[in-house]
């Protein structure tokens, strides 16, 4: 009888992931809001814009909550990278109302703003000035016995964040920094993804958010890690689908397929299964985009995407800290963008063009002084708490400067 072969133990690694977040998705799905918010013992704060609230959007949510005899207050004073005076201003809102929950409507910074709403209302630390003392990017309170938040629906009305189902916050400090904040009483209990509210997006914030979508599976695969097959085959998947369905959303508006297959692509990457057993920050084009809204008014989508072609220059110069050209070539393998690293490069590249999204930073009006003081706030803003891993001053400069 043969020997057995003898088993080495592999190294262990960590895949830990939790996202116990309810969604509801489907064509029609915003009047389920209603019998949601029934139950509550006092109304709902409405959370969103000036631009939405009015509209149909906001009005068809009003209109399912008192069908289901549900009562609403709106608060329509969200702003682009709302600040700590606008979360301030949302919490009064609700306190006045007596609001038992709270449904955010409209993108990320209105999900972003109705998250810490909801918990800051029972925890209203949580806005102290200490909790926000320091100038690192991420902010994690340490809160005693915290309260429970209020009952907390999200509606996104683009496909870009994924915020709906993530317990991150991104606020504007008093100082004017943007800083994330992140704390388990920032998840919502419900999702409500309706692809019927993206119909009337414009094709240029369409654009930007499967930009997003894209860079949020790309930055986080190319950092090597522990291998991991269904990972790897979920967020190809994910890819591969943002990818072909974008031009469908683009030539028709109306298509609700292909804008349902990039709202839940869009929601997917943050549920923690492509970043399976991957860095947490492995994603440095995010930590990179960061200052671009200070810098030059970019949009998320819109950064990432001038930004994009210097990345994966890098990467494929490597390997390095922002991943390897092996797993560049992976993803080219799996999703069909071509035969090596840089086939992979310049297909995804080519996709955003196709698009109509920027191609460098010199596009977004970004110059070499400005290149130098992106590298001065990214360093200071987010090394100290090793997001960046490696990366230094010298280093960002240089892929900022190749990205112009």
């Amino acid at each position: 009888m043969p020997e057995k072969a003898a088993v080495t133990p592999a190294a262990p690694t960590v895949a830990a992931w939790q996202n116990p977040v309810a969604v509801s998705f489907g064509p029609g799905t915003l009047a389920g809001v209603g019998p949601l918010c029934a139950r509550l013992d006092g109304p709902a704060l409405l959370v969103t814009d000036a631009g939405l609230a009015g509209g149909p959007i906001v009005e068809g949510a009003i209109a399912a909550l008192e069908q289901a005899g549900a009562r609403s207050v709106v608060f329509d004073g969200v702003v682009p990278d709302p600040g700590l005076d606008v979360v301030k201003a949302a919490v009064d809102a609700a306190l006045r109302a007596g609001a038992a929950g709270v449904v955010g409507i409209g993108g990320g910074s209105s999900m972003d703003v109705a998250k810490v709403c909801a918990a800051a209302a029972r925890n209203p630390r949580l806005l102290g000035d200490d909790v926000w003392a320091g100038g690192e990017g991420i902010v994690i309170p340490g809160l005693d016995s915290p309260a429970p938040s209020l009952f907390l629906v999200q509606i996104p009305t683009t496909p870009a964040t994924g915020s709906e189902v993530t317990t991150v916050a991104c606020i504007t400090d008093r100082r004017g920094a943007k800083r994330l904040l992140v704390h388990q009483l920032l998840r919502a209990r419900v999702a409500v993804i309706d692809p019927t509210l993206h119909a009337s997006l414009p094709a240029k914030q369409t654009a930007e958010a499967s930009c997003e979508t894209v860079c949020r599976i790309v930055g986080t695969w190319l950092t090597e890690q522990a291998r991991r097959p269904l990972a790897d085959a979920h967020a190809a998947a994910t890819l591969r689908l943002v990818l072909d369905r974008t031009p469908a959303a683009l030539a028709q508006p109306g298509d609700i397929e292909a804008r349902g297959d990039l709202a839940l692509a869009a929601t997917s990457t943050q549920l923690g299964w492509e970043s399976m057993g991957r860095d947490p920050f492995g994603n440095k084009l995010w930590y990179l985009q960061h200052g671009l809204a200070a810098a030059a008014g970019a949009t998320k989508g819109a950064g990432l995407a001038g930004l994009l072609a210097a990345y994966l220059r890098a990467v494929l110069a490597g390997p390095g800290v922002l991943g390897t050209p092996a797993r560049l070539g992976s993803l080219a393998a799996l999703c069909g963008l071509g035969a090596t690293p840089a086939d992979a490069a310049a297909t995804l590249l080519a996709h955003l063009a196709s698009w109509g999204l920027p191609a460098s930073l010199a596009e977004l009006g970004v110059d070499d002084d400005a290149a130098v003081t992106l590298a001065e706030t990214t360093t200071a803003q987010w090394s100290t708490l090793q997001t960046l891993g490696a990366l230094d001053s010298v280093q960002l400069l240089a892929i900022y400067r190749d990205a112009i």
